[in-house]
């Protein structure tokens, strides 16, 4: 009701996308993906629509960054292709914002996911990259740590000559 009094206030507007995007959520939870579908589509509108008006707001970039996310997502058994192509757009939109700001590991973290879920050996090279880069550094939180041996068993899944570097060459530990 209050983005139909106030069709034009992006908080109400991006607290709504927040709601249908946890909508999907809940809907993909309980195995209906076209209800999904349709509160993450809901979701991806509006947050487009924000990124629209306001470019350079990394909150509303980060937002839509998700919302393809959960697209690619929806699309991974029925159309991988429309998958990658939804990963990409995340992607590209969380090296936007590791632009604007290099050293947000947030945004470098973002990252991770739609390469990891790209799936391809570049792809997951890179991943591994950053996150071995954060750790080494110890910039990486304990809960994303465990992100690293996931992206080098799927790494040596594409890639089985693959070998991790050590963590003692680069100065740091896990």
């Amino acid at each position: 009701r209050l983005v139909d009094q106030e069709p034009d206030r992006a908080d109400y507007l991006r607290d709504l996308s927040v709601s249908f995007n946890k909508l999907g959520d809940l809907m993909r939870a309980l195995g209906q993906g076209a209800e999904a579908r349709r509160y993450y589509e809901q979701a991806l509108a509006i947050r487009q629509r924000l990124v629209d008006q306001e470019p350079d707001r990394a909150d509303y970039l980060r937002d839509l960054s998700v919302s393809f996310e959960r697209m690619g997502d929806m699309h991974q058994e029925s159309s991988p292709g429309e998958a990658r192509r939804f990963y990409r757009l995340s992607l590209s939109n969380w090296e936007r914002l590791c632009q604007t700001d290099p050293e947000n590991v947030d945004f470098q973290t973002g990252i991770v996911i739609p390469l990891v879920r790209l799936g391809d050996r570049d792809s997951l090279q890179r991943a591994f990259d950053i996150l071995f880069r954060l750790v080494s550094a110890n910039r990486l939180s304990p809960d994303k740590q465990q992100w690293l041996p996931a992206v080098a068993g799927a790494l040596l899944k594409v890639n089985p000559s693959w070998r991790p570097p050590q963590f003692g060459a680069t100065g740091g530990a896990p």
